[in-house]
């Protein structure tokens, strides 16, 4: 009887690996067009992410590993053991870039794909799927699919969409339009080569449209408007009302970075402004600017109850509430 039991058993054991295999690639699809982080966060090398209260960011005090908290910087966790850059999130997975070549642990060896596209499952027992192997940048969440810049050494650098399951990954353009404004089902970025215009383009249909024409970086869209900067004007940054049809000039400095954040815009001022380098905050509507913090900014980034941001000598990571007065501290 027992030599009966033991084959039945091994065939058992080995249908119930093969099953929980199946169920652990199953992929779980988004309802509409879900976008996965700010704009600006993502111009800014996207390294801190929120969504439904929690953020997902990189730890600047753990190697730059894969972090979570709440949104009010409680409950601190290690998630993952990479360096992520261009963090987006949806309901069920953490998308980002891995950016592991200065992994200073003794298992750095351990660490393949080093810019890899990856996606994270968001439990407790997080389960890593590379979705491209190739390096990548600028990683941007549209419904099911992820928009990014990949490089080859055949065809250097290309936009790119791949599922989020992994499959169905193609090359949109040769040009590598910088792939970090999405908006539901739109991307919005400024043209390369022949121009420097605004375009809207259409993931559905593949449609490319021409929103505003000029010389412009950076566009980030907030229904009704479009802010972008004027590099023809010093840099400024400005918006464009859709229903007006009006371009207003918001803040006269150069600005070198910028997020859109409910009824704020925090940016940061170039070191070739007339008054020196700063972080400033003011109005959508570009009303009650004000100097945060003096000094030389990076990494921008921007959740519910924080702002992020970096010293461009130094890389020191500080913080700052997003309300009320502007108490800086190391993060």
């Amino acid at each position: 009887m027992r030599r009966k039991i033991i084959p039945i058993l091994i065939v058992l054991i080995v249908i119930a690996i093969g099953v929980f295999k199946y169920l652990s690639d199953i992929t779980i699809y988004n309802e509409g067009y879900v976008n996965g982080n700010l704009p600006g966060n993502l111009y800014n090398e996207g390294k801190f992410c929120e969504i439904d209260g929690v953020v997902y960011f990189s730890n600047p005090n753990d190697n730059g590993y894969l972090y979570s908290m709440n949104s009010d910087g409680t409950d601190m966790k290690l998630i993952y053991e990479d360096v992520p850059r261009y963090i987006n999130a949806d309901a069920n997975y953490i998308y980002y870039v891995r950016n592991n070549s200065n992994q200073t642990s003794q298992f750095s060896f351990l660490h393949v794909n080093e810019y890899s596209l990856c996606r994270l499952t968001r439990t407790d027992k997080a389960k890593i799927k590379i979705l491209d192997s190739a390096s990548s940048i600028y990683l941007s969440l549209s419904g099911n699919y992820l928009y990014y810049l990949r490089y080859s050494r055949d065809s250097a650098t290309n936009m790119y969409r791949i599922g989020i399951d992994g499959k169905d990954k193609e090359m949109i353009d040769s040009v590598p339009y910088y792939t970090c404004s999405a908006n539901n089902e739109y991307l919005y970025f400024t043209g390369l080569e022949e121009d420097h215009n605004v375009y809207q383009y259409n993931t559905q249909t593949d449609e490319r449209r021409t929103l505003l024409d000029g010389n412009y970086w950076m566009p980030e869209i907030t229904d009704p408007a479009v802010y972008f900067l004027n590099c023809t004007d010093n840099y400024s940054l400005c918006k464009l009302d859709f229903t007006s049809g009006q371009i207003t000039k918001l803040y006269d400095e150069p600005i070198e970075s910028y997020v859109v954040y409910n009824t704020w815009i925090y940016f940061t001022i170039s070191p070739m402004s007339s008054n020196g380098p700063a972080l400033g905050r003011m109005s959508i509507d570009g009303s009650n600017p004000e100097i945060l913090v003096e000094g030389n900014y990076k990494n921008l980034n921007v959740t519910t109850y924080y702002v992020y941001f970096s010293d461009y000598d130094d890389s020191t990571t500080y913080k700052i509430p997003t309300e009320g007065t502007a108490s800086v501290s190391i993060f």
